[in-house]
């Protein structure tokens, strides 16, 4: 079993679009990159409300393409966002918050790379 790709959303997209999975696969690509430059314009502005939405966004949006790591990640950030609202300012909330994003970006990437064997 692959921890990044759901392999059973992925099949059942694909049987419900045919050959427009790979349509909705890259577009998601896309949004998702723009969503990605959102959040990276967000968190230099210190706007976590903003990164909260966008990785919400994000969250709903990888489900439907089997990204299940990015869809993980971006419900730990937004979680993470929510729970420490009073503590966002402090050096270790902001040091955690850049962790999570990097790794949403490689969970990102990898989806990417994993995702290819399934087009």
């Amino acid at each position: 079993m692959n921890p990044n790709i759901d392999t059973e959303q992925i099949m059942e997209a694909k049987d419900i679009l045919g050959d427009a999975f790979g349509q909705l696969v890259e577009g998601y690509v896309h949004d998702t990159q723009v969503i990605l430059a959102e959040i990276d314009v967000a968190r230099a502005s210190n706007c976590n409300e903003e990164i909260r939405q966008q990785v919400h966004t994000l969250k709903s949006s990888s489900f439907q393409v089997g990204a299940k790591q990015v869809q993980s990640t971006s419900e730990e950030i937004e979680a993470y966002l929510k729970k420490n609202s009073d503590h966002l300012n402090d050096m270790d909330s902001q040091f955690d918050i850049d962790a999570k994003i990097i790794q949403l970006r490689q969970n990102f990437a990898d989806y990417q790379d994993e995702i290819k064997n399934h087009l």
